[in-house]
């Protein structure tokens, strides 16, 4: 187990050159991030935020899963537009919420991205 909390870029830049392949990878990000690296480009979930999890997908292994949650009142990536022909979205939002927490605002939007 890997734990990526202080840079995923980071983790996510090493894990692409060792070719490291995961069956699961989870990815809860903050409900606004933006960073800027020692290079001084600017990073922000709601811009970069598809890219950064495409390529996270990339390692997962043959039908691995990526978990990705974020906040249904400000969502910052579109998931559904991730489905394509070697990626398949499925949205788990419904199953995962407690039934007390059913009509909150505050809910999360669960999606499991797995590899075809």
């Amino acid at each position: 187990i890997q734990e990526a909390c202080i840079d995923p870029r980071a983790w996510l830049r090493q894990e692409e050159r060792a070719h490291h392949a995961f069956d699961l990878i989870v990815c809860i990000p903050p409900e606004w991030i933006s960073a800027r690296e020692a290079s001084g480009n600017e990073w922000e979930l709601s811009r970069d935020g598809k890219s950064f999890l495409i390529r996270a997908a990339r390692l997962l292994s043959p039908h691995g899963t990526l978990v990705y949650a974020q906040s249904n009142e400000r969502p910052a990536v579109d998931v559904p537009s991730f489905a394509s022909t070697t990626l398949d979205v499925e949205d788990v939002s419904e199953a995962v919420t407690p039934r007390d927490f059913a009509r909150s605002r505050q809910r999360m939007q669960c999606f499991l991205l797995h590899r075809k």
